[in-house]
């Protein structure tokens, strides 16, 4: 008989860095949340030998595309207002 792996849980790191986005900026705060998916990956594999599936590397891969994908767009939203700002034309 094959027995599912018990999974192991802790939501401690979800609960922990919400207040510090009231007393720092979002796109501060943000890098240190990403950092959850490789330390939980590394945890997964020293503690119980495990490696995610597909399917959650596929929504790793989306989850910091995205945060990429708004890192650069905000990034140049910036430069376009500071650029602005100054009366320089934009690019």
């Amino acid at each position: 008989m094959d027995f599912p792996r018990p999974r192991v849980q802790c939501g401690g790191h979800r609960i922990l860095p919400k207040p510090s986005v009231r007393i720092a900026d979002a796109a501060t705060v943000a890098p240190f949340e990403y950092i959850g998916l490789p330390l939980a990956v590394f945890w997964g594999l020293v503690i119980f030998g495990d490696l995610p599936v597909w399917e959650v590397w596929v929504g790793i891969g989306l989850i910091l595309g995205s945060g990429l994908f708004v890192f650069l767009r905000e990034r140049r939203k910036l430069r376009s207002r500071s650029s602005h700002r100054r009366g320089g034309a934009t690019s």
